[in-house]
């Protein structure tokens, strides 16, 4: 009985910590690798299927490569 006790003291301990941590940043959720290649080809079938201008295709284009250069 005591050794659940114990368990349920720290589990409640454990929760308390997690919620005086500041929420995620946006540079923390973003440390998972974007693959930059299948961006554009998601971007380049879309044009090819006529859903993009080519101008649209160009700026979302040139929007993928700045964020990740």
């Amino acid at each position: 009985m005591a050794g659940a006790i114990v368990g349920a003291g720290v589990g409640i301990y454990k929760n308390l910590k997690k919620k005086d941590q500041p929420p995620r940043t946006m540079l923390e959720q973003d440390k998972h690798p974007v693959d930059i290649h299948a961006e554009l080809l998601k971007l380049d079938d879309l044009k090819q299927k006529g859903i993009l201008t080519e101008s649209e295709f160009s700026a979302q284009k040139k929007r993928i490569l700045d964020k990740h250069t």
